[in-house]
């Protein structure tokens, strides 16, 4: 999309989105029981699934919505690191080292299969984002169970 088609669709969503908040396009009356008009708008495209935040800058610590974004994205990944050393932790050492590398590793599996697949399935996220997503997910809980398998062996 160029620049100028952009501002031409931010424009329109400034005008129509007052809100951060998710909107699926087209819209649906919640409130009619009769879902046919809907549907047939849905089935004849286009469709959209909008994350739209009209104001980033309010979400942000001392005005800086990137670095912000980037603290929360860290302190998420260090919660999950740490819940992910919690369950290294739990297995048994019998389960040797690779096992163990591999169970931490399907956290990032799941999250993917859980997550990401219905967003590729009901939102219709390109598959190369779902394969991002794979190997960001699968590679870095990998990565992880790396360190924390071993870690874990050490107690």
């Amino acid at each position: 999309m160029s620049p100028a088609q952009g501002d031409a669709v931010l424009n329109a969503m400034r005008r129509s989105m007052s809100e951060r908040s998710i909107y699926i396009l087209p819209g649906m009356d919640v409130a009619s029981k009769d879902r046919s008009a809907w549907l047939a708008k849905f089935e004849a495209g286009p469709a959209a699934f909008v994350a739209f935040n009209p104001h980033p800058v309010e979400q942000a610590i001392g005005g800086a919505p990137y670095a912000t974004f980037l603290l929360i994205e860290l302190l998420s990944d260090i919660a999950a690191a740490l819940l992910g050393a919690v369950l290294a932790s739990c297995l048994s050492h019998r389960l040797g080292y690779w096992p163990r590398v591999l169970v931490l590793a399907s956290i990032g599996l799941l999250a993917t299969i859980d997550i990401d697949v219905s967003y590729w399935n009901w939102w219709a996220f390109p598959s190369s984002y779902l394969l991002a997503q794979f190997v960001d997910h699968v590679g870095g809980w990998f990565v992880a169970g790396l360190l924390l398998a071993r870690l874990a062996e050490d107690r």
